[in-house]
């Protein structure tokens, strides 16, 4: 089944390396994923309007404090990035 990924790789809340090493190995193993990583993107880059805010009320046990905020540029990529994919991947009747 193709897989899309999107993610921000300034993203604490779930970190993009373990996510980059997961889907990594998928691929190798002939998995069909296609993949963005927006280097300069937080946790929910593509929600629209969202001011960038740090969600201290979710802090981690090692002190991580999960940051979110849109990143309109990443968010306009994504956005035709999934169009793409889904023109791609899904017929429509």
């Amino acid at each position: 089944i193709p897989l899309l990924v999107l993610i921000g790789g300034k993203d604490v809340w779930t970190p993009a390396k373990p996510c980059k090493e997961l889907v990594d190995g998928a691929v190798a193993r002939g998995a069909a994923i296609a993949r963005q990583l927006y280097p300069e993107a937080w946790h929910d880059f593509d929600w629209p309007n969202l001011k960038r805010k740090e969600l201290t009320a979710y802090t981690t046990r090692e002190g991580v404090v999960p940051i979110t905020g849109e990143d309109p540029a990443a968010r306009a990529d994504a956005i035709q990035r999934v169009q793409g994919f889904l023109a791609q991947h899904i017929a429509l009747h």
